[in-house]
Formats: structure tokens, sequence, C-alpha cells
């Protein structure tokens, strides 16, 4: 097991070397996550050619609604705890946790796969029948201990893990879709791709820690999961699931030119939140130091610039991307990536609060106001997008969520500052542990 006082895996002492050997850990681990985790994302620049050519603008339409469908499906089932519990990883007991989590997503699975065969037998209309599709595939994706490797600071077993499961998935989809020429296809190539990360973590947590413990006192658990569940639900409202929340607004040739335009982005979006997945467990290793909050400031601005260079890199190049990845049919994308790529900055800061900062604090509030807000600006653009069923509004509505909310974590980061110049355990809202205390919420 991973060495509680050194999350990098390097023991550091006093001196220039260990700065820059630290420094250097940061780099490589920010780059497992993001060739692992997000790896993809390389994948994805020979799969999405194939499946733009084989299904067309509709078929790669409705599987932009499966796909948005999927983090949800995935969202629901870990209830966006992980990067919560990976930050207690070292204060509580690992296999009361696993057992708690492992009870409470078999829960909320057993739920979705009953509706959605429900669903299937009764509803005919496919952008419906590919959300719960989308959902469960999502939901098994979610089953693994993959947030276990996290806390830990195992990025390079997560990049290994994460990558073989992408490999998987490109060698089926070459050599099933072009024979059936389905979305659903797609969706079941990648839910089997993503049983390889379930069976690996699995048999690598069970290798260290053994099975998990019986379920005891998952109340806590399930108090904490549910106002951090309810804000990452209100978040993919303006992020990851907007193809299924605007699906009936949009024709599937608009929902085909929309996802062309959001795949690149959101793929740039997810290399910027590796830099929070690298942080984490440093920064909850570090909580209590007392440059903790100067790191935390010079952290947001680093992924602000970086994030601006990105999206002026991504507006150059989408005359040039979109018809070689995509083809030709879908060069109405082009301007629609332009505006689009102008997201990343409020993303990008949004997402470092949300996965590095607020879960060190304890601060499941903050991350529900911050969705709460996001949500209230996209429902006005799915007004305006009912009426006029275009493409823009939807893409105009996400970079004015994405904007506010990140200006209102900025703020919500300086009033914490206030609040706990230093994080203590005492100061973070959780005195228990998540199987035999009370998880309350930090800040106010």
């Amino acid at each position: 097991m991973a060495d509680p006082s050194d999350p990098t895996g390097l023991k550091m002492k006093p001196g220039g070397n260990s700065r820059t050997l630290a420094k250097l850990a940061l780099v490589r681990d920010i780059a497992y996550v993001t060739f692992g985790k997000y790896g993809q994302y390389l994948i994805t620049l020979v799969t999405l050619p194939l499946i733009a050519r084989t299904l067309g603008t509709d078929g790669v339409g409705l599987l932009a609604v499966g796909m948005s469908a999927y983090f949800l499906g995935s969202l629901l089932i870990d209830m966006g705890i992980t990067t919560f519990l990976a930050a207690e990883l070292r204060d509580e007991d690992v296999r009361s946790l696993r057992g708690n989590y492992l009870a409470i997503r078999l829960g909320i699975l057993s739920v979705i796969v009953c509706i959605a065969s429900v669903v299937l037998v009764f509803d005919t209309h496919p952008h419906i029948r590919m959300v719960v599709v989308g959902l469960v595939c999502g939901g098994v994706s979610a089953m693994g201990e993959g947030w276990i490797l996290l806390g830990q600071a195992r990025f390079g077993r997560l990049m290994i893990i994460e990558m073989c499961g992408r490999v998987l998935y490109l060698v089926l989809i070459v050599a099933i879709l072009p024979n059936v020429r389905t979305p659903y296809v797609a969706m079941f190539c990648l839910a089997g791709s993503s049983l390889v990360s379930v069976v690996w973590t699995w048999t690598s947590t069970i290798r260290e820690y053994g099975m998990p413990r019986r379920p005891k006192a998952i109340g806590p658990m399930v108090r904490m999961g549910i106002p951090v569940l309810t804000s990452r639900m209100l978040e993919n409202t303006y992020e990851q699931g907007v193809a299924t929340l605007f699906s009936l607004s949009l024709s599937a040739r608009s929902l085909g030119i929309f996802s062309a335009s959001d795949r690149p982005v959101q793929a740039a979006s997810s290399m910027l939140d590796a830099i929070g997945f690298g942080l984490l467990p440093r920064f909850a290793a570090r909580r209590q130091a007392a440059d903790f909050w100067h790191t935390i400031r010079r952290g947001i601005l680093g992924v602000f610039l970086l994030s601006v260079v990105f999206a002026v890199a991504l507006a150059l190049v989408a005359p040039f991307a979109i018809p070689l990845v995509f083809g030709d049919n879908f060069r109405a994308a082009v301007p629609v990536m332009q505006l689009q790529a102008f997201i990343l900055p409020g993303t990008a800061v949004a997402s470092f609060v949300t996965t590095a900062v607020l879960p060190v604090c304890r601060d499941a509030r903050g991350v529900l106001y911050g969705s709460l807000i996001g949500t209230a600006c996209i429902l006005i653009f799915l007004g305006v997008a009912l009426h006029n069923h275009s493409v823009w509004t939807v893409v105009t509505g996400m970079l004015v969520a994405e904007t506010v909310v990140a200006c209102f974590y900025l703020l919500r980061v300086r009033h914490l500052i206030r609040l706990h110049p230093l994080v203590r355990p005492e100061n973070s809202g959780t005195e228990k542990s998540l199987q035999h205390g009370t998880a309350k919420s930090g800040g106010a």
C-alpha cells in the first residue's frame, strides 16, 4: 500500500533537489491521469472517423445521446463521491468503505436495470431507448475500484488499466461496427471495454485488502452522497449531459453537428481535469500546511492560463480538424466548435476546484450551490432551444453556464479561505468516520 505520509511515492526531504523531484512527480502523475483515465481521446482519433463515416450525421447524433447518458449512468452509480472517498482513504477503514460503497452502487444499478428493462419493452422512441442503454452501460462502468488507486496516488497503474480498456474498445469498434451499423453497437463496445477496468481494479484491491466488509451504517455515506450526487447531476446538465437534456429540442442531424464540436472540446477539457486529479492526494496530505491556500491560488491561476491556450488552439485548428476527423458532412460544426472552445477556461477552473479543493475541505455544499447556478443558466437556454431548435442556443448556454459557475467557485474558495485559514480535520465538518460517524458538509 502507498505510504500515507507520501502520496507522491517519493520521500521528500528539505532542499532544492527534493522540491525538483516533487514537481517532476506531479508532472508524472498528471501525465498518468491524462493518458490513462482520459486516454480514450487518443483511441478516439481512430474510432471517431470510423464511427462518423459509418453512422452518418443522424447516427452520430443518436450516439451523442447515448454517450451523454453513459456519463449520467456512471455518475448515478458512483454518486460523484469518488474523489471525496479518495481524500478520506488515509483516515478510514478501507474494507468498510469498500463494503458500504459496493452495497450502495449495487442497489442503484439494480434500480436502473429494472427501469431500463421496462422502457426497452414498452417505449419505441429512439432517443429514449438510447438514453436507457447509455445509463445501464455507464452504470456498469462505474462498478470498479479505481477510486482506491486514486486515493493511493497509483496513477501509473490506473493509466495501464484504463489504456488496456481503450485498446479493447478500438478492437471491438473496428471488428464489429462496420458489419452492424447501429449506434447501439458502439455503446455496447464501450461498455464491454469498461469491464477491463472493473475486473482489474477489483482483482487488485481484493489481493491487497481482501474482500470488502459487510455493509454497516451506510447512512452517513448516503447522506454525504445525496448532495454531491445532486450537484453532479445538475452539473452534467451543462456539461456531458447536454446532449441528453437537449435531445428532444434538436433533430438527430443537429445533435450530430453538436457532437462533432463537443467531442474535441470535451477531450481538451478532460486533459485539464487531470491536473485536479493529480493534485488531489497531495492536497489531502497537506491540508494542515501553512502554504495550503497559497498553493491553491497558484494552481487555479495556472489551470486558467493553460485553459486559455487550449481554447485559442482549438478555435484555430477547428477548420482543419473537423473535416479531417469527421468528414465533409460535418463542416457546419466548425464555427460551433470555435465558439464552444471558449468554455474551457470556465470548465477548467470549476473542475479544479470541485476535484482537488472542495473534496479536501469536505465542502459538498459548495459543489451543490455551484451546480444549481449552472443548471439555472442552462435551463433558460433550454427554454429558448425548444422554440428555435438551434444548436447555437445549446453552445451559448454552455458557455454562459460554465463561466458563471467558475466565477462562483472562485468566490467560494475565497469564502473558505476566510472561514478556515488552515484546513484541519476538526474544521472540515466530518469528525467521525463515514462508517460510524455523521458526515457533514463543510462551509456555509
